[in-house]
């Protein structure tokens, strides 16, 4: 068993906490993707196949939808970036590491590039539906 401190415990507790919290919101993000898509997709067949509502509208309502998910997205995405620079802050208190591991992350990610290929579709979907107006 290693011998810690009260305050090593603390650290240790809040770094699983943090985890724990990286890991919702990670998980809020992809149940998002998939339920904005799910629901356009769902929307657009839904309203075509009825043939209700005037030229355009359909297009319209279901770019609205992708913009939407990809706003929660983005939110959600933030917040899971939070928490994971808060994880690297207590684990280099808990191990005293000079450099925190969140410097070297530079890149977008896939994450970000999910986010901003869904607000590019949206806005295509939004030039379909004035062009078929």
């Amino acid at each position: 068993m290693v011998d810690r401190t009260l305050g090593q415990n603390v650290l240790l507790t809040r770094y699983q906490v943090l985890a724990a919290n990286r890991r919702h919101f990670s998980a809020l993000y992809f149940g998002t993707v998939a339920f904005a898509w799910i629901f356009a997709i769902v929307l657009w067949a839904t309203l075509t196949l009825t043939g209700r509502g005037p030229p355009g509208m359909t297009e319209a309502m279901t770019g609205l939808v992708i913009l939407a998910g990809a706003f929660v997205e983005h939110r959600l995405l933030l917040r899971e970036r939070s928490a994971f620079k808060a994880m690297c802050d207590c684990w280099r208190a808990i191990s005293n590491e000079e450099e925190a591991l969140y410097s070297k992350r530079t890149l977008p990610g896939a994450m970000s590039i999910v986010v901003i290929a869904q607000c590019v579709i949206s806005v295509a979907v939004f030039v379909v539906a004035i062009l078929s107006v």
